[in-house]
């Protein structure tokens, strides 16, 4: 389909690329289909007076995404988070 939808002879080089590690997270399975990993989280309302978390997915149910942070789990309803990614906590501040 490329190659019709193009126009002229030239040659082309299609690059694919991957989010890797700061995958975004957009879709509520996504944060089951990455249980276990790290990820930085923010939502729209503040949640015991914090807009801002970063730990271990530990999944979602009923539209609820866990995360374990400072060794204390939080509960985030999934319609309040703004932007969610994975991230290494290695290289990420």
């Amino acid at each position: 389909m490329l190659d019709v939808s193009l126009e002229g002879d030239e040659p082309y080089n299609l690059e694919v690329s991957s989010p890797g590690i700061n995958r975004p997270l957009g879709k509520l399975a996504d944060y089951t289909r990455f249980k276990g990993q790290a990820a930085k989280i923010q939502t729209a309302e503040p949640i015991d007076g914090q807009k801002n978390f970063k730990g271990t997915l530990m999944g979602a149910e009923d539209s609820i995404v866990t995360i374990l942070t400072n060794d204390q789990t939080v509960a985030i309803r999934f319609d309040t988070i703004t932007k969610a990614r994975l991230i290494n906590y290695n290289g990420e501040s």
